[in-house]
């Protein structure tokens, strides 16, 4: 014979995709590979979720932005790194036109476990940005994640809770050097 059973499978959601306040504000060096750009925490409940695509917007301080011509390639070879270290997503280079603002596009497939999780956003910024020029990421969950999926249910996960949020801005510093003749 066969015992019957109900088993209630509460449907994946997330609870809240926020700034990580654990990923400080801080300079960073243009030319130098796996700079800090910025992070973001998820809470995920009921279970994993994976989302397909994730699309960031980097922006630069007015008054202190990076040549026009060159942010479509401000930052290159962008990933996405969970709290042990192992990169999930990326690298992607940043895409867009003229003008202080450029996006990160990621259309790899990311697993978010149940809990809280924190994770890092690292790069290469273009050695043509300017010393003291600010860099801060923002993300809207709600429009710019995309094909959300339960793992468990299979279910459409909707994340319509989930508003823009901006990440702590990142100071870059170039490298310089100044020579004088000895006497």
């Amino acid at each position: 014979w066969f015992d019957g059973a109900k088993v209630p499978l509460s449907a994946g959601s997330a609870t809240s995709i926020t700034k990580a306040t654990s990923v400080a504000a801080q300079t960073v060096a243009a030319g130098v590979p796996n700079q800090i750009l910025g992070g973001f925490e998820t809470n995920i409940k009921g279970e994993p979720i994976s989302v397909q695509n994730i699309t960031f917007n980097v922006s630069t301080t007015s008054g202190t932005t990076a040549p026009t011509n060159m942010l479509a390639s401000l930052l290159t070879s962008v990933t996405i790194v969970d709290q042990n270290g192992a990169v999930v997503a990326g690298p992607v280079d940043s895409a867009g036109g003229a003008g202080t603002a450029t996006t990160l596009p990621f259309s790899d497939t990311v697993t978010y476990p149940i809990g809280k999780q924190v994770y890092t956003i690292k790069g290469k910024i273009s050695t043509s940005a300017s010393t003291d020029s600010a860099i801060f990421l923002s993300t809207t969950p709600s429009s710019q994640w995309t094909n959300i999926t339960g793992l468990v249910s299979g279910n459409s996960i909707p994340l319509t809770t989930n508003g823009i949020f901006s990440m702590n801005t990142m100071t870059v510093k170039t490298a310089t050097l100044a020579l004088t003749m000895s006497s």
